[in-house]
């Protein structure tokens, strides 16, 4: 094995003016690589650059010309990549061919550090899951580990040199938090299980245009037969739904199935974020799709934390709490420009080009169709509504520098109220929402709520214990139904 030292660190370097910068990188399976682009304003020959990871090198001997704006993909072995080598427009070479020598050169999909050299300047680095950047050039924490999918690689999305945060994965939307980035808005806030999803109901049936829905799930009756008149007086409708939830893939034989099935068949455009089948690769892009939102217009967004199921959308006023699910709650939010940043992300969700999005009829094609019907609500839920301005985080996008952002920016009180905290943030050791709160608490008023199941009530109990006797942190928990 050959080991390629650091001839010069010149970090001082200025990318710009170098133009050839690391694009894309794919860690794993057999068309493992990466991909080169010229971001300068004149062509630029990548005889003399060469790439290493400090064990193994690929290097540019004879005459290659990139022209501004233009990419090259450099790989090991093209015989199989559906998505990487497959996409148009992304021009790739194999190591061994015109002058492209690969000296062994791997990508350690468990983590390794990239470098881009011109000649003996090192120009670029990326760094991936557990490794560390020798170069100022990366900076911060490495970009997060990837599943070993065929289309699971990194893409850059900035020239600036801002490690992770100048990089995304292939298939997700772009977006590093931005405390200045604010939305004049009008929003109207309501809450489960009180409104029994009437604001809801009162903004589709407003709907003019254009219906476009993000949900985990979608199995009451009433909300898919809300949708079918939105249809049925000229609404355009796409959804784009969960397909293999936490309890498992959607029941094509299920009465909401069959409802939707209906709505597929009759003008909406239904997607599903799921494998195709069960013997098929998973090439989730997410974990879950567990946003749960909704464009209206392209002017009105409606952000929630309930699914649209028909337990919270009781159709009714909920005065005693007993008589509702779950404790949640919900916003509409009125502003062209927000409305336009959500649209992004819906289009891009929404996609079928990454390989995890499927039609609806094609998912279901055995499902028979039921038509839904709808009842329109009675009851009048109050509702407020607030002149503001909004700033949007996402995740995996933005969540966790936003979440820290908010929490250390914090003067006086901060109230969290939570289904769970993940376990490992009890770690006095390990960074998150959870440490940075603790460290917080010692100059303002932290109060935590704590769902308690009773499957759980031990560890929440310790939990919670350890917040108020170990730390500042005003802790309590609230029971669900199961536990009583």
């Amino acid at each position: 094995m050959s080991v390629f030292g650091f001839i010069q660190m010149a970090d001082g370097a200025d990318a710009d003016d170098l133009g050839i910068q690391l694009y894309e990188v794919k860690p794993a399976q057999s068309d493992e690589g990466f991909g080169l682009i010229n971001n300068g304003s004149e062509n630029i020959d990548l005889k003399g650059y060469w790439v290493t990871t400090g064990e193994g090198k690929v290097s540019f001997h004879e005459s290659l010309i990139l022209e501004p704006g233009e990419t090259l993909i450099i790989v090991g072995n093209d015989s199989s990549s559906p998505y990487f080598l497959n996409r148009e427009g992304h021009p790739h070479k194999v190591w061994g061919e015109s002058g492209i020598v690969g000296e062994n050169f791997e990508l350690d999909d468990g983590g390794f550090s990239l470098y881009l050299y011109n000649n003996n300047t090192i120009i670029d680095a990326f760094c991936y899951a557990d490794a560390d950047s020798e170069s100022t050039l990366w900076t911060g924490r490495s970009f997060e580990i990837m599943s070993k999918q065929s289309n699971a690689f990194a893409v850059r999305a900035t020239s600036d040199n801002l490690g992770a945060n100048s990089w995304h994965r292939w298939g997700t939307t772009y977006n590093v938090f931005d405390p200045d980035l604010k939305y004049d808005a009008e929003v109207s806030p309501f809450l489960f299980p009180e409104s029994g999803g009437i604001p809801v109901y009162r903004a589709l049936e407003q709907a003019k245009s254009s219906i476009c829905v993000t949900m985990y799930m979608i199995t009451s009756p009433n909300v898919i037969g809300c949708l079918l008149e939105c249809i049925e007086r000229g609404v355009s409708v796409k959804i784009l739904l969960e397909g293999h939830t936490a309890s498992g893939y959607i029941d094509g034989n299920s009465s909401h199935a069959k409802m939707l099935k209906y709505l597929a068949e009759n003008g909406a455009d239904i997607k599903v974020m799921t494998r195709a089948d069960e013997s098929s690769p998973d090439l989730h892009r997410y974990f879950y799709l567990h946003a749960k939102y909704c464009i209206i217009d392209g002017e009105t967004v409606i952000v929630e934390s309930e699914n649209w199921d028909e337990y919270d959308f009781t159709n009714k006023v909920i005065t005693n709490p007993e008589d509702g699910n779950s404790r949640g709650w919900g916003a509409i939010v009125k502003s062209k420009d927000y409305a336009d940043f959500m649209q992004e992300v819906f289009n891009n969700d929404f996609s079928t080009e990454y390989g995890d999005v499927f039609d609806y009829n094609v998912v279901f094609s055995q499902t028979e169709s039921v038509k839904p019907s709808y009842t329109s609500p009675t009851d009048q839920y109050p509702m407020k509504t607030f002149k503001t301005t909004v700033t949007p985080l996402l995740s995996p996008d933005s969540s966790w520098d936003g979440t820290i952002h908010y929490i250390d920016s914090t003067e006086t009180r901060f109230d969290l109220e939570m289904l769970s905290i993940t376990d490992s943030y009890y770690d006095e050791e390990i960074e998150s929402p959870l440490s940075h709160l603790i460290k917080k608490a010692e100059s303002a008023d932290v109060r935590i709520l704590i769902c308690m199941e009773s499957d759980k009530s031990s560890s929440v109990l310790q939990h919670i214990s350890y917040l108020n006797d170990e730390t500042k942190i005003k802790a309590g928990f609230i029971l669900t139904y199961a536990s009583n």
